[in-house]
């Protein structure tokens, strides 16, 4: 059977950044990579690494030399964190990046990356992580709901009287994807058998 070759993570060149995502961890083989040296660093040599057939990387062969002028290194400073979410990258000179994930639960609202320019300003604005909604839910004709709210992991439990049958999910819960698990509810009909029984025993008996 087929088994994809993958390299991991691709060699790290002192004062340089290659182009991937930085949560990438993994990369399938013919995967490119450009390397470019941070602000203020000259490169000299290869800039490219590839993965190769075998899982190993080729390249890059190159080093990043101080240069001769005397303005300082971009500094971004702090670009914040998200509540209910977490912010992966520590590094805040240019042209480093920053990425945003939120917890389980929320979803996030905005631009996940952001770059520090050479401006010294990041791109883009801090995202959000917002609660993960469902469409509100009351009870079934005829019946009954338990439970209430429509966040993500919210579980709804439905009911009917005596005499009607629930046709549908007992039970719904809000899930990651903003939709209801399970089938709309509703409390059919009504059953008038024991009534059929008193009116035949009452004639006949």
């Amino acid at each position: 059977f087929f088994v994809a070759v993958v390299c991991n993570q691709p060699p790290s060149i002192e004062n340089a950044l290659h182009n991937a995502p930085r949560e990438q961890a993994r990369f399938p083989a013919g995967t490119e990579l450009m390397y470019t040296c941070r602000s203020t660093y000259t490169a000299s040599g290869y800039q490219r690494a590839m993965c190769k057939g075998d899982g190993t990387w080729s390249g890059p062969k190159m080093t990043c030399t101080k240069s001769d002028a005397t303005e300082p290194e971009t500094d971004c400073k702090y670009p914040g964190e998200v509540s209910n979410g977490r912010r992966e990258g520590q590094d805040f000179r240019y042209p480093a990046k920053v990425t945003y994930f939120c917890n389980e639960g929320f979803q996030l609202i905005g631009n996940p990356v952001r770059e520090c320019q050479l401006n010294g300003q990041w791109s883009g604005s801090l995202p959000l992580c917002n609660p993960i909604r469902c469409e509100k839910l009351g009870p079934p004709l005829n019946g009954f709901i338990t439970g209430s709210g429509e966040t993500y992991n919210t579980v709804l439990r439905f009911s009917c009287p005596e005499g009607y049958k629930l046709v549908g999910s007992a039970e719904r819960r809000c899930m990651s994807d903003g939709e209801w698990s399970g089938q709309l509810s509703r409390c059919q009909g009504k059953y008038h058998s024991y009534m059929y029984v008193y009116i035949y025993l009452s004639i006949y008996i």
